[in-house]
């Protein structure tokens, strides 16, 4: 990290303002980019988060603390992280526009705020970067959600199919749920259980139980007891061995759900209480 850099991160306990400031005075003196910025949905040109890419490269000094930064909050380290990442926002690295945006969405080293996350999101997606679809993913289901900004189902799906084009398999799932309620695209069954299959092939656990949902009786797809059944057993097994295996308190957690809701197995009240309670331990 150069002495700058190191100096600006010591100085960060000062107000934010002061901060962009000085990253302005960078840019005036030609040694920076742009600040970037977090963009209120109202001021946003919506139609400039889909012509992104991600053929950007950080130079060899924001690639290195940018990677510090991430690691800082892989490690937990959310209020260092933090920091860091207003700093790199400060001096244009678009991807710390990104990181913000999880911070405040998940409340990771700042207070929870969703409208703040969209805003840091929406600049994120504005521009090209290493994770510009990972901020269409997250602002797509933002949009699903009325998550900090207006619901709207169009702009969601396409987000979100934006985003699954550019290889996050993340968006298979709410994709899915858009295409099975005819959400912000025409309704088609088909399509939403191909993608539903592919974000459980891909490891994303909440799509099992998706499926189980959506093949019951009450489910939006056609109902068929004997898929469930097969999907249930199948559910049922990995998330054993997950308990057998690492004592995940996630996996005791969806199999509680599974007795609870009768998907795919008998309902069963106390079961999914047993299975709760080992969780919390």
């Amino acid at each position: 990290m150069t002495s700058e850099r190191r100096f600006k991160l010591l100085q960060w306990h000062g107000t934010t303002a002061l901060g962009m400031v000085a990253a302005t005075l960078l840019v005036l003196s030609g040694c920076a980019q742009m600040p970037v910025q977090p963009v209120p949905y109202e001021r946003a040109d919506t139609e400039a988060w889909f012509s992104g890419s991600t053929g950007y490269s950080l130079g060899s000094g924001d690639k290195r603390d940018y990677d510090e930064s991430r690691r800082a909050y892989s490690e937990e380290r959310y209020a260092e992280a933090v920091r860091r990442f207003e700093v790199l926002a400060g001096e244009g690295v678009p991807e710390a526009a990104y990181e913000l945006g999880k911070a405040y969405r998940f409340g990771n080293g700042v207070q929870k705020d969703p409208k703040i996350a969209a805003e840091w999101f929406i600049a994120a997606v504005s521009q090209s970067h290493s994770h510009w679809p990972h901020a269409s993913y997250h602002l797509g289901t933002m949009f699903m959600e009325g998550e900090g900004v207006p619901r709207d189902d169009t702009l969601a799906y396409r987000l979100l199919e934006q985003a699954l084009e550019n290889e996050v398999e993340a968006a298979a799932l709410p994709l899915a749920k858009l295409y099975a309620e005819g959400r912000g695209v025409a309704r088609d069954p088909a399509r939403a259980e191909q993608l539903a299959f592919e974000a459980a092939e891909a490891g994303v656990e909440e799509a099992h139980l998706w499926l189980l949902r959506a093949y019951g009786p009450e489910g939006v797809l056609d109902h068929d007891p004997q898929l469930v059944a097969k999907l249930a057993q199948r559910v049922t097994a990995e998330l054993m061995q997950r308990v057998r295996t690492q004592q995940d308190p996630q996996a005791m957690r969806d199999l509680a759900m599974l007795h609870y809701e009768g998907l795919g197995v008998p309902q069963d009240s106390l079961t999914a209480a047993g299975w709760l309670d080992r969780a919390a331990q």
